[in-house]
């Protein structure tokens, strides 16, 4: 009896067995799928890693090579800037790095001066000076060149105007440049290369996440103490697009990988410390996965990696989504063996439990497989009750819906037992008839794919896909099989919106191609035409179907490798936008007029760029060609116009000096020899001939004069001082020296106030100086000694000099008419004077970049004024005193 008992535990056991067996098989494939899945994210993780390092490597190799060439130089111009940086953009990708810019440290009172050099200066002239301050308190953008997207000297910096705002602007002003002073301050004092956060909104452009790259340069003095700490020359600072370095890096071919570069800011970071700290989110290529959520270490498919860098510290964390790696087929492949194997188990122990109980009645052998099969139903109803997959068993006859699972009513909105009470009719947006149709077909299985419409409970509707077959089931007691539909449901509503819209889109450049009133061309990876437009036939004089079928390769065209068009074309090819300078092109029957024309070259990306199926070749590239050939002509002639302008103002400068030199000869001659008969003969002439003599002197000595003035006039601005700056007292006194007869005969008081160092030839300011005065003096009162005063005040960023006497004055309606030449309100008789002086006045101060006026009134004296540019580099005060406490009189 207990051997028996003991048999007919045997198919129990064999069960169990096998089940346990089949459970630990599922068991083991979902940890062997988690751990691939693991692995994988993690290596892809590492990978990502090194190439952040990579990159931000490059651009700290960049920086490096220009603090490098900083501390070389002690003179340095913006041209070398430019140059070098086109050099260095030729060795390597910058990728990432936009600008790189030198900010040097200034003092207040040098400050000025600096910015007007640098505003002045705007064609690259500008020069650095090597030892311009010492311990000064503002660094000042003086240097400046562009990376992003073209080289330095191909461009135009003034076109950037990102460039053009921070040049001249101050890195120690807080909330200019920097939020706040604190990585710069970190920086220089641990003489390190540091890197800010997000930079304000202003430094910005487009979608671009900007950071600074900061990086301290020192005087190299070889002199220095050790224990003395080093000079600080200056910041070099790099713009650096942190989304590009992202997104170039962190790029990855998988399309199932989430991933995702944060900032975790200043300082080092560790994988649970940065869970606490603030993320920005500087780049991600799943803008629809929710970041901010805390990272699911514990599933494995959540790796990260922190990079730390220049005092900073980034986050490259991915995340493989539930269809990465293939996971859901091999879990699916894996359920279904782990299934099978329960199903073995139990028909095993069943086919076992057979040949134990062979001898026991056929009631009890019936009764065993009726069992079994209950359970086999019940485990497939469960199957089918809880399978995340939307599935109805419909009947065809009538359209019925026979059954529901949990997924259907999540779905749908409705209860199970609300589902089985309705029709296919009553969520099927179709009419009954062709809803019918439609299950006729499935029932005969002349289809299984159908696409419909269903409405869900909320009266939303959207569109599925529905796989539909027949099956039979068992009525039970002997009453037969009934034919029931069994469809599965897939909701496919984002699918058909996405492919709406991409047929929409495809529309939309279909218009946009066609009617564009530039020329565009689209050529393949072989550069053979394969698209043009409407304005291409047009402007190329040829059809789009003979271009196409001609075959011809732009690549190989004489024309195009002439003049460099062809190297573009390969380097968009390459996948980077190319913009064509203006090249010239014959066409046939145009003769010697050629084309002028200017290009820009865009790459295709995606997949669909390889037409015969090969993803691993370069893709496509749209040209956009403009007509310049007007523009062109228009420019030469203004250019030949110019240049002749230029040539005849030199030629009539050139006369001018000659023909007024040349004449000095004839004049000296001519008032020698007067002057030898006057004083021979003079006693023997007749008192109208020493009146008629000493007229003719007078006349020739005007002359001399004039053409004096003359050629003092053509002077200006041919001679210019090359020492800098000078002192304007200087030329106050040489201009009193100068005066100094004068002076004495007329009993003049000459005094002074506080005068700065200005930028001007030191010749021309004395002359300056010598004809306001002369004019002060020849211009006074009768019977009153004239008295004049000197002084000069900071106005902006201009000197503001005045002469002041208290002269005859002048009426205001001649106070423009007195700066023109040979313009004199007084005759000869009145007082000397050739008209030429306050003209050259004029011209002095405008060659040197002020103005000129004057404030009078008859009777009342006269207030000369002029003003010349403030320079930094003289190393007086910023601005002279209001109230100058020392001034000077002279009393001749």
């Amino acid at each position: 009896m207990s051997a028996r008992w003991l048999m007919r535990l045997v198919p129990f056991l064999l069960t169990v067995l096998i089940s346990c067996l089949a459970l630990w098989a599922w068991w083991r494939g979902e940890h062997e799928i988690a751990r691939q899945v693991e692995s994988r994210v993690e290596q892809e993780v590492s990978r990502l890693g090194a190439n952040f390092r990579r990159a931000m490597r490059s651009q700290r190799a960049t920086l490096m090579a220009s603090q490098g060439l900083v501390v070389s130089q002690p003179m340095l111009s913006t041209t070398e800037w430019r140059l070098f940086h086109q050099n260095l953009m030729t060795a390597e990708s910058q990728g990432g790095l936009r600008s790189v810019y030198f900010f040097q440290q200034v003092t207040d009172e040098r400050l000025p001066q600096l910015v007007l050099q640098q505003r002045a200066l705007h064609d690259g002239a500008f020069v650095l000076q090597g030892n311009l301050a010492q311990g000064g308190n503002h660094l000042i953008a003086v240097l400046g060149a562009s990376l992003g997207g073209h080289t330095p000297l191909s461009h135009n910096d003034a076109d950037d105007p990102l460039l053009q705002s921070v040049l001249g602007t101050d890195l120690l002003a807080a909330g200019v440049i920097l939020p706040d002073l604190s990585v710069l301050q970190e920086a220089i004092k641990v003489q390190q290369s540091r890197m800010t956060g997000r930079l304000p909104v202003a430094l910005q452009s487009g979608v671009s996440r900007n950071s600074l790259y900061l990086v301290p340069v020192f005087r190299d003095d070889m002199g220095r103490e050790a224990d003395q700490p080093p000079v600080l020359r200056g910041v070099l600072v790099g713009l650096s697009d942190m989304a590009v370095v992202a997104r170039q890096a962190a790029t990855t071919d998988d399309a199932h990988l989430a991933v995702a570069v944060f900032d975790l800011g200043a300082g080092f970071g560790d994988r649970n410390g940065a869970r606490d700290r603030v993320r920005d989110l500087v780049w991600s290529n799943d803008d629809g996965f929710n970041w901010q959520a805390p990272p699911l270490t514990s599933a494995g498919t959540d790796q990260s990696t922190q990079v730390f860098f220049a005092g900073r510290t980034w986050e490259i964390r991915a995340v493989a989504l539930p269809e990465a790696y293939g996971q859901q087929e091999q879990r699916a492949a894996n359920m279904i063996r782990s299934l099978g194997g329960i199903v073995i188990a139990f028909l095993v122990g069943g086919i076992a439990w057979l040949l134990v109980s062979r001898g026991d009645l056929a009631e009890a052998e019936v009764a065993d497989i009726s069992t079994a099969l209950e359970h086999s139903e019940a485990r497939y109803s469960r199957l089918f009750r809880y399978n995340r997959a939307v599935e109805l068993l419909v009947d065809p006859s009538s359209g019925a819906i026979v059954d529901a699972n949990e997924a259907a009513a999540s779905f749908y909105g409705w209860r199970r037992d609300q589902l089985c009470m309705m029709n296919i009719c009553d969520i099927n947006a179709l009419n009954p008839e062709e809803v019918r149709a439609e299950m006729n077909k499935a029932q005969k299985e002349l289809r299984s794919e159908f696409n419909f419409r269903h409405r869900l409970s909320s009266g939303e509707v959207r569109d599925v896909e529905v796989y539909s077959g027949p099956i039979e089931v068992d009525l039970g007691d002997g009453r037969g099989t009934r034919s029931l539909l069994y469809s599965v449901i897939h909701d496919v509503s984002e699918r058909r919106r996405a492919e709406r819209a991409l047929t929409a889109s495809e529309a939309h450049f279909r218009v946009l191609f066609e009617k564009s009133p530039l020329a565009i061309q689209i050529i393949n990876a072989e550069g053979q035409t394969i698209r043009v437009n409407h304005a291409w036939e047009g402007l190329w004089k040829q059809s789009s179907a003979s271009v196409i079928r001609g075959g011809r390769t732009l690549l190989n065209d004489p024309q195009l490798i002439e003049n460099g068009v062809a190297d573009c074309l390969r380097t968009a090819l390459t996948g980077q936008m190319v913009e064509i300078p203006p090249f010239s092109y014959a066409l046939p029957g145009l003769g010697a007029h050629p084309l002028w024309m200017h290009a820009f070259a865009y790459p295709i990306t995606g997949p669909a760029s390889a037409h015969d199926g090969r993803n691993d070749l370069p893709g496509d590239v749209i040209i956009i060609y403009d007509n310049v050939t007007d523009s062109f002509h228009q420019q030469q002639r203004l250019k030949r116009t110019l240049e002749d302008l230029q040539r005849s103002n030199e030629e009539l400068e050139q006369f001018a000096y000659v023909a007024s030199h040349d004449l000095q000869e004839p004049l000296r001659m001519v008032s020698s020899y007067l002057g030898l008969l006057r004083k021979r003969y003079g006693d023997d002439m007749a008192p109208d001939a020493r009146e008629f003599m000493d007229f003719a002197l007078d006349g020739a000595h005007h002359m001399q004069e004039l053409i004096r003035d003359l050629l003092d006039y053509a002077r200006v601005g041919r001679v210019v001082d090359e020492n800098g700056v000078i002192d304007s007292r200087r030329a106050v006194d040489e201009a009193r020296a100068e005066l100094a007869g004068v002076i004495e005969r007329t009993g003049a008081k000459i005094s002074d106030g506080w005068l700065p160092q200005v930028a001007v030839d030191a010749g021309e300011l004395t002359r300056l100086f010598v004809n306001l005065l002369g004019n002060a003096l020849k211009y006074h009162k009768p019977d009153v000694a004239p008295e004049i005063h000197i002084e000069a005040r900071r106005q902006g960023a201009m000197w503001r000099f005045s002469v002041d006497d208290n002269g005859i004055g002048i009426d205001p309606e001649h106070h423009e008419k007195i700066f023109k030449i040979f313009q004199r309100l007084h005759g000869g008789g009145t007082s000397g004077g050739t008209g030429v002086g306050l003209a050259i006045c004029r011209k002095i101060v405008e060659h040197n970049g002020g103005q000129i006026g004057v404030q009078s009134q008859p009777g009342s004296g006269s207030s000369f004024w002029f003003t010349l540019p403030v320079h930094n580099d003289d190393g007086s005060p910023a601005s002279g005193p209001e109230n100058p406490a020392a001034m000077r009189v002279t009393d001749m």
